[in-house]
């Protein structure tokens, strides 16, 4: 049992067909590369108390170690690396579990591992975590591991390995949520004096060796019933209608509780994960928020839902209480708690769990939804505005006229279903959606604030890299009124202007493509900034042939090494400044009046703006025009309004090349929300040119898809999408044709100017 000291050090390995390395750095922020049997013997004596954080070394690198540790008195090294190569593409290329490589090459347990992975979800790479935590130098594996390396190489490789295990360790020590909850799993760890071994153990498994009979069998149910809890009755027809259709049902295991329901001007969502709901786009100032303590807990102590194979119910049911009390006392204790009082409830819905008892799960799901539809009902009849809802609570506007009231038709609900309720004075709340808000909470101390979402910000969040500043500059609007533009041009930090891409494994040839037609290549993530100097595009090739790019991804400046900013007068503030006005139009739902590249060409375009349209992609047609999220001014076009809208896909094409030599900057209109005319002279950006013609039929030639027209269109809609531009309209087909302009054109370029 653990009643050892011990360490957590992080460990990772590199492994070629004659070349194995083992890294660990340890606490002293040294580094020990072992490559060698007398290397490796240095460390055996100290094994059983360490414990190794890698990432996504469950299922490889604690193999690969163990295996060493298996053989290496009958093996040389140069052996052991050429299986550890084996295992490797098993575990790789075969997806191999580390249950069945173990079983296959005879590896017996001898480390103590954590895996990192497991807290940062399972498609995020280290690379991408190492993007995330802005660590300086980002390197991509710098040779092919199918191939053997020479010696020169094998210092190449041990330099990558100590850049990986910096990663792992600052995921280990300053990740936000990776920290944390290691820290947790050690408290349960120390706490319940639980072997080192377990650190390899989900939290919900740490809890079933807590709180469970391993002989005891699950019980698995045929038929499920459903009994609301005594005394909940509803007024409201729609909730009683619900209330005995759960009640009426028979259930199976396979079933998934989902209903939706409109009352009291809210979409209530009712499913698995409790009842969802708020207005969309909302913002209040002085309102209450009212949650439920422990509550799925409590929902399995008042019903008694415990499945059997718990030892020992009362001792999960004083965990709950001494939890609450704990949080004033010793909160690293009280966050232990939590982690075993809510397994449970994830437990209940996995068959292979000694927590497992579908019966139950639906009994605190079904439960959970009504008593919180029944505070809102109680609420709502009394005159309170019901805001938003989640699993475990609402939030509610004050009442002037109503006072506390609230307090009282709370405490009847408290008494008569025997739960606790907490409440928060929140100052201002700005919801986009259930899912993405900012919550100013001020109960008198320390005014704290809640986000969630978008909104979110952390050390390992994907926030914290990707376009920062506008999240900070939205932040700063709509709590302290600060102007947009004021935050973005104040940040001197280089990481407020970092973003990434990263491509799936289907991709491959993943590369950032220059203006002169030069090529970088990159290991599917990469990190940079928008620039105003850069003319460049990324693209990445998939299995089935196809080409993908991101808009996001286009004049940019790639930085594997953060320190080789000098100064930041490179970086293209009117583009982070032009998506923080379209973040804020998302939050608050309303159109924002200071969009300057639109207003400009809404007093410059003499023609009616009945004609004009603006639209961002299919599902959003019909866009207000002066919506920052809009990507191009669309109108009508054909031989009856006399204007031609050309949309030049490809600046790089020969076909524009050719454009551009005929036109000169007063010729035509360019309209992007990100780049000026000079952009589409220097070939930066795709352009949309907007011209008058005399009515000549333009013929319909070979495909082309590098210049697009909208030709006899009643309304033609160019929309911005996550793969690149998409050309759309609302009542017709778009033709892709090749032409000559002079051909359209009775009078010779130039043409005549709106």
């Amino acid at each position: 049992m653990n009643n050892i000291k011990y360490k957590i050090l992080v460990c990772d390995i590199e492994s070629y067909p004659n070349y194995l390395l083992i890294g660990i750095k340890d606490t002293k922020g040294e580094y020990s590369l072992i490559n060698s049997i007398e290397k490796l013997e240095k460390w055996i004596p100290h094994l059983d108390k360490i414990v190794f954080a890698g990432y996504n070394s469950i299922n490889y690198d604690s193999v690969i170690f163990d295996y060493v540790l298996t053989y290496y008195k009958v093996q040389t090294w140069e052996q052991m690396a050429k299986t550890a190569h084996y295992i490797t593409k098993d575990v790789i290329n075969n997806s191999m579990s580390h249950f069945k490589t173990r079983r296959k090459y005879n590896v017996e347990p001898h480390t103590n591992n954590v895996d990192l992975a497991y807290y940062c979800g399972q498609s995020l790479s280290l690379k991408e975590a190492g993007i995330r935590g802005h660590m300086n130098k980002l390197e991509t594996l710098p040779f092919d591991p199918t191939k053997k390396l020479t010696e020169e190489q094998t210092v190449v490789i041990d330099e990558y390995n100590k850049n990986d295990l910096d990663i792992t360790e600052f995921l280990l020590l300053k990740g936000d949520t990776v920290s944390e909850k290691v820290k947790l799993k050690q408290y349960l760890i120390d706490t319940y004096k639980l072997p080192l071994s377990d650190f390899a153990k989900t939290d919900g498994v740490l809890a079933e060796e807590i709180l469970c009979d391993m002989h005891r069998k699950p019980i698995k149910h045929g038929i499920i019933r459903y009994t609301a809890p005594e005394g909940l009755t509803f007024k409201t027809q729609e909730l009683n209608d619900l209330k005995e259709t759960y009640e009426g049902n028979w259930f199976t295991e396979d079933d998934i509780v989902s209903e939706k329901l409109t009352i009291y001007g809210l979409d209530l969502q009712f499913g698995m994960g409790g009842l969802h709901a708020c207005i969309s786009n909302y913002k209040g100032e002085n309102l209450i928020d009212i949650d439920v303590a422990s509550y799925y807990p409590n929902i399995v102590r008042n019903l008694d839902l415990l499945p059997s194979t718990v030892k020992d119910k009362q001792s999960y049911y004083t965990m709950i209480d001494d939890r609450v009390a704990l949080k004033k006392t010793n909160i690293a204790l009280a966050n232990a708690y939590k982690v075993v009082v809510n397994a449970v409830f994830g437990k209940l819905n996995y068959k292979r769990s000694k927590l497992y008892d579908y019966q139950a799960l639906l009994n605190v799901t079904i439960t959970g939804q009504l008593l919180i539809a029944k505070l809102l009902e109680d609420l709502t009849i009394a005159g309170y505005k019901v805001v938003y809802i989640n699993t475990d609570g609402l939030m509610i506007e004050q009442n002037e006229t109503l006072g506390e009231l609230y307090l009282d038709i709370c405490h009847k609900w408290e008494y008569t279903f025997n739960y606790t309720l907490d409440y928060n004075n929140i100052d201002k709340v700005i919801l986009r959606d259930v899912s993405n808000y900012i919550v100013v909470v001020n109960n008198g101390e320390k005014v704290k604030y809640k986000s969630k979402g978008d909104y979110s910000f952390g050390n390992d969040r994907k926030n914290n890299a990707y376009h920062r500043v506008v999240w900070k500059a939205l932040f700063n609007y709509v709590i302290n009124n600060i102007p947009i533009e004021d935050t973005i041009y104040a940040s001197d930090d280089i990481t407020d202007f970092i973003m990434y891409i990263k491509y799936g494994k289907s991709y491959h040839d993943s590369r950032l493509i220059e203006h002169d037609g030069s090529t970088t290549y990159f290991d599917r993530a990469m990190r940079f900034y928008w620039s105003k100097e850069s003319v460049n595009h990324a693209i990445a090739d998939d299995d089935k042939g196809s080409t993908k790019s991101y808009s996001d991804a286009k004049n940019i400046k790639a930085l594997p090494l953060l320190s080789d900013i000098v100064d930041l007068n490179d970086i293209d503030y009117n583009r982070y400044i032009t998506r923080a006005y379209q973040k804020l139009g998302e939050l608050l739902g309303e159109t924002i009046e200071n969009n300057k590249h639109i207003e400009y060409l809404l007093k410059i375009l003499p023609i009616d703006q009945g004609y004009l349209s603006a639209g961002i992609g299919k599902k959003r047609l019909n866009k207000p025009l002066l919506s920052p999220d809009t990507t191009t001014i669309n109108l009508n076009t054909g031989l009856d309004s006399e204007y031609l809208v050309l949309d030049i896909d490809n600046p790089y094409s020969i076909q524009n090349n050719k454009l551009l030599k005929l036109l000169n900057k007063d010729s035509y209109i360019v309209y992007s929300s990100q780049y000026t005319i000079d952009d589409v002279f220097s070939g930066k950006c795709r352009y949309k040119v907007i011209f008058k013609y005399k009515g000549t039929e333009i013929p319909r030639k070979k495909k082309n898809v590098n210049i697009e027209c909208f030709y006899k269109h009643p309304v033609a809609i160019a929309g911005n999408r996550d793969d690149g531009y998409e050309y759309i309209n609302n009542r017709g087909k778009i033709e892709y044709i090749h032409f000559n302009v002079n051909d359209v054109l009775e009078e010779f370029v130039p043409f005549e100017f709106l």
